[in-house]
């Protein structure tokens, strides 16, 4: 893995997941255009998500909520205050409490 963090911290749990599994990541900011995603103090992997208005920008993709919440816990820590977790599933955001009931 090529990772800016301590090897043994939670982003190494962050994989490619399978479109039918939920996927938690923790959203870092929304800008108005696409911006380089450098600016994250190295944090990996980088996700895009455009939306009408902007383009939203999460790290991390965890199969269980208690990864994500360990991972936000680090963003915040390191600056990124407004850090918050996200889920998706299919390809679709979803909401936390429908997540929680379709994570394996």
């Amino acid at each position: 893995n090529n990772y800016a963090l301590q090897e043994n911290f939670v982003f190494n749990k962050s994989k490619p997941l399978d479109s039918k599994e939920v996927v938690y990541k923790i959203q870092i900011g929304v800008y108005k255009n696409k911006i380089s995603p450098e600016i994250f103090n190295g944090l990996s992997p980088v996700s895009e998500d455009p939306y009408k208005g902007g383009v939203r920008y999460s790290v991390g993709a965890f199969p269980k909520f208690d990864y994500a919440k360990q991972a936000k816990a680090h963003v915040v820590n390191i600056g990124l205050k407004d850090a918050f977790i996200v889920a998706y599933f299919d390809g679709e955001r979803i909401g936390i409490k429908d997540a929680l009931q379709l994570e394996r």
